[in-house]
């Protein structure tokens, strides 16, 4: 059960050094625990000279996957309504191992998915929508031949790049042939010859990258994988200064440069170890880099001993929602063919009132219902002109007369009649009451569209309108 192998150089004045090499099967394949073996060496001398010196080892074993509580199932879950609050979308849950003996919770990846079309892409929270380099969309990286993913193992998506010819590993330094991509980032992950190493630096020609430990060697092909992933290992909580220093350039937008206890791959983070069996992982992203729409959260979590386990949360991001500022109803009260701009015939509502100081100055990141508290009348013509911040792309518009009754599109087959362009230069807005970040310059700018309807039946109807 154990295998011994010695070797002999000399080493200074011509002494001898003898090296020796034990391999010792201990543990078990599939499940976890430990071993207390010793190791006693004695001089190969005639008689009681011959000295002799005696080691105590433990080896600790893992082969459990660590597990994760279930990440929706909590108000400090995994929120499935992705928007900013206070600067920062926050993702919380529990990873745990099944007994003292495992190795213990190591880290947390996490990366983002969408699909458009045939196309899938992983999304970089840490730059803004849209930011390119070399005329390459950065904040998004499409999934093709060049990310492997490991289907069988971790789950994540691994770019490679190769290691230079000469002097491609230095102790824990690996130079390599061309810069890394975009998406490696200090705090992030590699792997050289399936074992994962942190990043721990990058340098300034993005040619060479310091891991946190030295491998043993560079495969033959010589080979280096990166991690499409933000990574939670930071055991000391990491937490927003009072006056943030905002980044607003390339790598790190909308986060802080002065984050307390950061580790440097400017994300907000945290492990916290609990119990001998619990930890909690936090992150925090600035999720208004990731355009709205339908998103895929998945994370990793590793163990020391390299165990991992998959989870996938589906979720919306949800930060520019269109939101109604007011609605203003024209009538032809007197009929005389025309609607005047003056009440009673045109008068506007917002969520608290009809005076002027009742018109919001910031927006909530929400739905918002208005709702006309008196019944009106309307005879022949009506309009209604919806003020309205926010949106992604087309803002359109469909009505109904009763909650009990379907929509009216009124176009084609029934379909969503286009109202106007939305508005969604929205990285810098302070719209949900003070707290988020970045700019004190107020809400977005609000934009009108007015609605014509000709009501020539004698019948009393209750409109509602559905914008998205």
């Amino acid at each position: 059960d154990y295998r011994f192998e010695s070797n002999e150089e000399t080493g200074e004045n011509n002494t001898t050094i003898y090296n020796y090499n034990f391999k010792i099967k201990v543990g078990a394949t599939t499940t976890s625990g430990r071993n207390r073996f010793k190791i006693k060496v004695k001089e190969n001398k005639p008689g009681t000279d011959a000295r002799d010196a005696e080691k105590e080892f433990i080896l600790y074993y893992d082969n459990i996957k660590p597990t994760f509580d279930d990440p929706t199932d909590s108000s400090d879950g995994i929120a499935t309504e992705v928007k900013n609050d206070n600067g920062f979308y926050g993702l919380h849950s529990v990873a745990k191992e099944a007994s003292e003996n495992d190795s213990g919770v190591e880290r947390v990846a996490v990366y983002f998915t969408r699909t458009i079309g045939d196309d899938t892409y992983i999304f970089d929270p840490m730059y803004k929508r849209g930011a390119t380099v070399s005329n390459n969309d950065v904040s998004k990286i499409k999934i093709t031949d060049s990310l492997v993913q490991d289907t069988t193992g971790d789950k994540l998506y691994w770019g490679s790049a190769t290691a230079a010819d000469t002097n491609g590993l230095d102790g824990v330094k690996v130079t390599l042939t061309a810069a890394v991509p975009s998406y490696v980032h200090v705090g992030g992950l590699a792997k050289i010859d399936d074992f994962v190493y942190r990043i721990q630096g990058i340098s300034s020609d993005n040619k060479t990258v310091t891991l946190s430990s030295a491998p043993n060697a560079l495969p033959e092909d010589k080979k280096v994988y990166f991690a499409v992933a933000n990574v939670v290992d930071n055991t000391k909580e990491e937490k927003k200064d009072t006056s943030p220093a905002i980044i607003t350039t390339a790598y790190g937008y909308g986060y802080a440069s002065n984050f307390s206890e950061d580790d440097s791959d400017k994300i907000m983070e945290y492990l916290k170890n609990v119990d001998s069996t619990t930890w909690n992982w936090n992150l925090y992203i600035n999720s208004k880099n990731i355009p709205d729409g339908a998103i895929t959260i998945h994370y990793v979590i590793f163990d020391k001993a390299g165990n991992t386990a998959y989870n996938s949360v589906d979720a919306s991001v949800e930060n520019n929602k269109p939101r109604l500022v007011g609605v203003t109803i024209g009538r032809d009260v007197n009929q005389d063919g025309s609607i005047a701009t003056t009440s009673p015939e045109t008068i506007t509502y917002y969520e608290n009132g009809t005076a002027a100081a009742d018109k919001p100055t910031l927006y909530k990141n929400g739905a918002t219902t208005i709702t006309i508290p008196n019944k009106i009348t309307v005879k022949s013509k009506m309009e209604v002109t919806p003020e309205i911040v926010g949106g992604n792309g087309k803002i359109y518009y469909k009505i109904r007369k009763g909650s009990d009754q379907d929509y009216i599109g009124y176009g084609t087959g029934n379909a969503a009649i286009e109202l106007m362009d939305g508005n969604n230069a929205y990285d810098n807005a302070d719209w949900d009451n003070n707290k988020d970040h970045t700019d004190t310059s107020g809400a977005l700018v609000t934009q009108s569209a007015k609605i014509t309807h000709d009501l020539t039946a004698s019948n009393k109807v209750r409109y509602q309108a559905l914008i998205s």
